[in-house]
């Protein structure tokens, strides 16, 4: 599945195989993904949210259409993710949960070293 990418953020399918890495520790996710993992990522909810969204994701794998990891392009760090809440309904439309992690909550500029607000 392709990414959606803004200016500043890549939101990539987070597969079965990512979800499996993250339970195992950030270090695996790093290795499968391919990218830096913010320290505060996930979040302790989502962290025992995984078991659900990975057992969710083996009974049916085009759920990962609706989740997607949010990464940071300059960085190339994971500062969160995007979750599908239940399946589609009638007209296709699903509910969407999300959460990046506090760092990186504002828009914020870059300049090599540290951001400030924009």
């Amino acid at each position: 599945m392709e990414p959606i990418e803004t200016k500043r953020l890549l939101l990539i399918e987070y597969t079965k195989e990512m979800i499996e890495a993250t339970i195992k520790g950030i270090g695996e996710l790093e290795k499968v993904a391919g990218y830096e993992v913010s320290e505060d990522w996930p979040g302790i909810d989502f962290f025992f949210y995984l078991p659900y969204v990975l057992d969710n994701v083996k009974k049916k794998p085009a759920m990962t259409k609706w989740t997607r990891l949010v990464v940071l392009k300059e960085r190339a760090i994971v500062i969160g993710e995007i979750g599908g809440q239940g399946d589609p309904d009638k007209t296709g439309e699903i509910e969407l949960g999300y959460s990046i992690v506090p760092e990186f909550q504002k828009k914020r500029i870059y300049d090599g070293s540290t951001y400030r607000d924009a």
